[in-house]
């Protein structure tokens, strides 16, 4: 639906971190400011003329806006541009919207909730059949494979180097407390034993629940189970063809995941961006086909997991049965990435960082971090009262890069010296 249009007087870039931008309004004229009314145009990032706006609420370099217009207070907009906007340029405003959740009535623990603030550093893990192809986990999408072709890894994954208990050594060893491991990514293929679909690691060569020993590897060990799951599904026939059945299988995975492990300390969601857009090409992979139930979602979460934290990377501010916000590579506030939230919501932030170049293993760009570089960026992350989540992508074999181990490692000595 088309909105309003306007016009780009002055473009800059959002210097501050680990809070929101200031905003201010002249009349016919509005723009953010960092630095109050009458500084906006040496410090904010956007001068725009949009007469029906009755105020903006944030911005995103240059290339998201959302707006109060009239009595849409509640909707939420942005812009749709491939590169951020030129001085005297005009853009389209367009609607998007998010997602409903008033209905949930719980949230995690306020337990739960110290226990994951007080944690300060985790671990996240980005495997599946995807490190076959080590072109990252975006490779099924991003080279068009043929679902039967795509379907062929599973009958050659064998991770034989995977031992939970090393990876949970390497946890204390670097002093992480928590783990979060990529339970379905948006392929779809499975890494615990689920009933609901034969895509999964058992049906692999190698068999083995990697869930149920990681569960147990870490429990020993004090130190707390997170899982990432993707509300997107690439491989699910449901996904594209029968929407609620699709919700009612999603929900059905997660009721597993909540009752077979033990004790869980949170889940991240991810797949659901409702600031993208998605071009003709691309709708068969992001048809997007209704809602995704998110209140009664988080409510069986909470219900069966009382003390699990709950986050969406949804790249908006968090919605209620959300417990913290999450920033993708990038520090509250902040959006260098192009695709973060300037807002800071009034939930425990984290920061989402990688150790290597991407999230899954890809030895042809492999290019990993010094554990200087990462310390800073910890550092920062905990300035901003964040918890900071560093990724690692193990290898087809299943263990963790041996250099990526290292740094983790020499991270590790340097906190325990401070």
């Amino acid at each position: 639906m088309m909105l309003d249009r306007f016009r780009v007087y002055a473009a800059g870039k959002r210097k501050s971190a680990c809070e929101s931008v200031g905003w201010s309004y002249w009349p016919g004229v509005i723009w953010p400011s960092p630095g109050g009314l009458g500084k906006g145009l040496g410090a904010g990032n956007l001068l725009v003329e949009m007469p029906k706006a009755d105020r903006i609420v944030s911005i995103v370099d240059g290339s998201r806006l959302r707006a109060v217009i009239g009595k849409m207070s509640a909707e939420v907009f942005f812009l749709r541009t491939k590169y951020p906007p030129k001085e005297n340029s005009v853009i389209t405003l367009k609607q998007f919207g998010v997602e409903d959740t008033s209905a949930a009535r719980l949230q995690a623990s306020p337990e739960g909730i110290a226990e994951f603030t007080a944690a300060k550093f985790g671990l996240s893990v980005h495997w599946g059949l995807y490190s076959i192809n080590g072109r990252g986990e975006w490779v099924y999408y991003m080279e068009r494979i043929p679902l039967d072709q795509y379907r062929q890894r599973a009958k050659v994954f064998n991770p034989t180097r995977f031992n939970a208990e090393e990876w949970a050594d390497l946890m204390l060893e670097s002093g992480q407390k928590f783990l979060t491991i990529t339970t379905k990514h948006h392929d779809g293929f499975c890494l615990w034993d689920t009933d609901l679909t034969d895509w999964k690691i058992t049906n692999t060569p190698f068999k083995r629940d990697v869930i149920a020993e990681l569960a147990s590897a870490l429990r020993d060990r004090g130190l707390n189970l997170h899982f990432y799951y993707s509300l997107l599904d690439w491989t699910h026939p449901a996904y594209k063809n029968d929407w609620p059945a699709y919700v009612a299988y999603y929900q059905g995975q997660l009721r597993e995941l909540m009752t077979r492990y033990g004790e869980i300390g949170g889940v991240l969601f991810d797949g659901y961006w409702p600031r993208m857009q998605f071009e003709k090409d691309e709708l068969n992979y992001f048809p997007f086909g209704g809602k995704w139930d998110l209140a009664s979602t988080y409510d069986l979460i909470h219900a069966l997991q009382p003390k699990a934290v709950i986050t969406n990377n949804t790249h908006v501010l968090p919605l209620k049965g959300e417990d913290y916000q999450v920033w993708e590579l990038d520090m509250p506030g902040e959006n260098t990435v192009g695709f973060n939230t300037s807002e800071i919501g009034d939930k425990p932030r984290a920061v989402w960082w990688n150790l290597n170049r991407g999230w899954a293993y890809a030895p042809r760009t492999h290019d990993v971090k010094s554990a200087e570089t990462i310390l800073q960026n910890y550092l920062k992350a905990r300035s901003c009262q964040a918890v900071f989540s560093l990724n690692v992508g193990p290898r087809p074999y299943g263990d963790i890069h041996p250099h990526e181990a290292l740094v983790l490692r020499q991270i590790g000595e340097t906190l325990r010296r401070y």
